[in-house]
This record gives structure tokens, C-alpha cells and sequence, in this order.
């Protein structure tokens, strides 16, 4: 598990070369290589030998209706669905996976497992940017202590991949955030010239596949980049994938809000697995997230010109920082994620206001982390989307 000084970050395997008046050998981290990317696997479901005592089985907790699941005292995890959750613990018995390999299953008796025909998706949903579902969709689950989020939180949240040699698994790349039904934002140093990307999403438990929302893989048909991006120093550090097909919205798959010119980021979050999360064999490797205050641009650079950039560092226009607490940054592994700021004009609806891009260390005191501003970018993004015939 991730300590909770978040790894959302790349970090390089060569140094950054920084010409600001002088070579600042090592300044920033670039993002890893190609051949240092993780693997996912698609798995068809962990193995079950613990459980098939009899009279009970493992199985994903939303197939199971008993009120005679096997318990043992862990209370792990507090599993609840939909609805008022007091009511809802009355009539829903204690669930445990101590006795299943999978992290999500739990020990049922046969006769109430549930058909998967008899599991109805809403109908009714009404796609909305910026929705955060704080509580999870379909199960709430208690106990995290490392960051996790919950399932279907946060439904912009996409992973940028690349197919591996072997069929079933994907290099890791990044992450991303879905815009619009057919377009995700990231990180130019993400979207490197690859020509067969795929971008996952309503993905939770990069592990398993005993989730009750089911994630997606969509190709991706073309990748810009700004034009102006520097690879040197990751100015202007943003691209756009445009998928193959639009995507349907439903509840853990949505978008997140762009923010305007006069927008006033504050209180922000920001999503990622981790540089270890789509390692094979990794448990629990659920989506992280991490709440960061926004830092205005004097203070940033100030921190950082005490750093190995020195004193002829200068923030450029295209960047913005957050963090700066103890034990609290994005660091390795998910450059390309969103930073998502809640409107303070209305509650509940939350804007992207930062692509997760640089930092020098992880987590400490007074030092931000950088971002790519997306205020500034936000007439690029509307005119390359006009440029595919798309709009917001």
C-alpha cells in the first residue's frame, strides 16, 4: 500500500536539463521510460480455493443477498449500498473477505447468490460535469486510512495505456481526465508519440475485476499536443486524446467541469494509482486521492528557487502549484491527472483546474508540487476540439 504521501508523479530515469541563465543538471523529474512502465493484467477473476467449503462460495459482494455470510470479527470492510445507509445496515448483514483471495469478495451460502441478470443499471442518469460521488456508487467502504477513494467517486478519472506484448496486459502510461464523451485531458509528457494508446475508464481496483461498475477500454484515435510543449523543462505540459468513439455516460463515468479565466481554485483534490498500482500482484491497489490547497505563484517560486533550481528559476505562466504540507503531494507514477478544484460558487460541482506535471521531492514541508494551469489553456483546448468537429 502507498504511504499517504501520494505517488502520483513520474519520476525520471534521466535528469532535466534547466537552462535559465545557467545548466541546472537534474532540476525536474521527467517521466520514466517506456520499458519502466507497469503492467496491468486483465484478470478473469482472483482464485476462490478459501472459501468453497460446502454450502458457501466467493463471490463479487454485490451478487450476494444472505443473511448467513460468514463472519470471523474483522469487520474489514463496512459494505453498504445505495440509499440511507442506517436503513440500510439494518437489513444488511456483515460481510467479510478474510476467507477470499479477491479484495472485494466476500463468503456467501450458495442458494442466495444473485444472478448477475438481476443487477439493472440506472436508466435514468443525467450526465453532469464535475460530479463527485463522495459516498461511492453501489457500496461505501469504511476503514481506508491511506488515501483510498471510494468506488465511482471520482467518474472523470481515466488511465492512459499502451497494449503490451502479451495479449491481456497494458503498459501503464499515466492518467487523464474525460472532458467530454470523446476527448481526455493529460499530460503532454504522458502522451508521448505513441500510435496505440487506449484510455480506461471507470476503473477503481486496478487489480480486480469484482467491481460492481465496470470499466471500459476506449482506443485512441489521434493525440494532440501543444505545440508549444518543451519536453526540457515541461512548459505548456498538456494534450488531448480524442477516442475512437464517444463513450456513454453513466454515473462512475462523467466528466469534470473546465474552469473559466476568473476561476479561484481552492480547496482541491487530486486522483491517481500510484507508480506500483497496475504491478502485477499488488492487492488493494485501489484509486488513491489526496486533498492539497492551491499556492499562489510568488510563494511557489519562491520554495522553489531554494531548491537544487536556484535562484534564476522562474515559474512560467503555463504552470500552477498546490500542496506544500508534510507528507501530503502528488508524486510518482500518475503525471497527467487531474487537480480538481470544488466551485466555491456551487457546492458539489468540481473544476479541473491542474494537470499533475513536476515537483522537486515528494511531501515536504513548504515545497509545492507544479501543475499545468488549465485556465490557461482553455481557449486551446475549445479550439482543438473545434478543429474535430467537437464542442463543449
Amino acid at each position: 500500500m502507498l504511504p499517504l504521501t501520494m505517488s502520483l508523479r513520474v519520476r525520471p530515469l534521466v535528469a532535466l536539463l534547466l537552462l535559465i541563465k545557467m545548466s541546472l543538471a537534474s532540476a525536474l523529474r521527467l517521466p520514466r521510460q517506456v520499458d519502466a512502465a507497469e503492467v496491468i493484467a486483465n484478470q478473469t477473476g482472483a482464485a476462490r480455493q478459501f472459501c468453497q467449503r460446502g454450502e458457501f462460495e466467493c463471490v463479487p459482494y454485490y451478487h450476494c443477498d444472505s443473511d448467513d455470510i460468514i463472519t470471523d470479527g474483522v469487520g474489514a470492510l463496512d459494505i453498504r449500498f445505495g440509499g440511507d445507509l442506517t436503513e440500510n445496515a439494518k437489513h444488511s448483514p456483515t460481510r467479510t473477505h478474510a476467507d477470499c483471495t479477491d479484495f472485494l469478495d466476500v463468503c456467501c451460502t450458495r442458494p442466495h447468490v444473485k444472478r448477475s441478470d438481476d443487477l439493472q443499471e440506472n436508466p435514468t442518469y443525467l450526465p453532469r460535469c464535475g460530479r463527485r460521488n463522495e459516498g461511492g456508487l453501489g457500496v461505501r467502504i469504511i476503514g481506508f486510512k491511506e488515501g483510498e477513494s471510494q468506488p465511482g467517486e471520482y467518474p472523470w478519472q481515466a488511465a492512459i495505456l499502451r497494449p503490451g506484448r502479451n495479449t491481456g496486459e497494458y503498459l501503464f502510461l499515466g492518467g487523464g481526465s474525460l472532458i467530454h464523451p470523446q476527448v481526455v485531458l493529460t499530460a503532454a509528457h504522458t502522451a508521448r508519440k505513441y500510435r496505440d494508446l487506449e484510455v480506461r475508464l471507470g476503473e477503481w481496483d486496478s487489480q480486480h475485476t469484482t467491481e460492481i461498475n465496470t470499466h471500459l477500454n476506449v482506443p485512441v484515435r489521434k493525440v494532440v499536443r501543444h505545440d508549444e510543449y518543451s519536453g526540457g523543462n515541461l512548459q505548456n505540459d498538456i494534450a488531448l486524446l480524442f477516442l475512437e468513439v464517444p463513450v456513454h455516460l453513466q454515473a462512475h463515468i462523467d466528466t469534470i467541469c473546465l474552469p473559466d479565466a476568473d476561476f479561484s481554485p481552492q480547496d482541491c483534490v487530486v486522483t491517481g494509482w500510484g507508480r506500483s498500482a497496475f504491478r502485477s500482484g499488488d492487492i488493494q491497489t485501489v484509486l488513491k486521492s489526496i486533498s492539497l490547497p492551491v499556492v499562489d505563484d510568488y510563494t511557489c517560486e519562491t520554495a522553489l528557487r531554494r531548491t537544487r533550481l536556484g535562484d534564476g528559476f522562474f515559474l512560467h505562466e503555463s504552470f500552477m502549484c498546490a500542496g506544500g504540507r508534510a507528507g501530503r503531494d502528488a508524486c510518482t507514477g500518475d503525471g497527467g491527472s487531474a487537480l480538481a478544484c470544488e466551485d466555491p460558487l456551487q457546492p458539489g460541482r468540481y473544476v479541473q483546474a491542474g494537470i499533475v506535471s513536476w515537483g522537486i521531492g515528494c511531501g515536504t514541508p513548504g515545497l509545492p508540487g507544479v501543475y499545468a494551469d488549465v485556465r490557461h489553456f482553455t481557449q486551446w483546448i475549445y479550439d482543438r476540439m473545434a478543429e474535430e468537429g467537437l464542442s463543449l
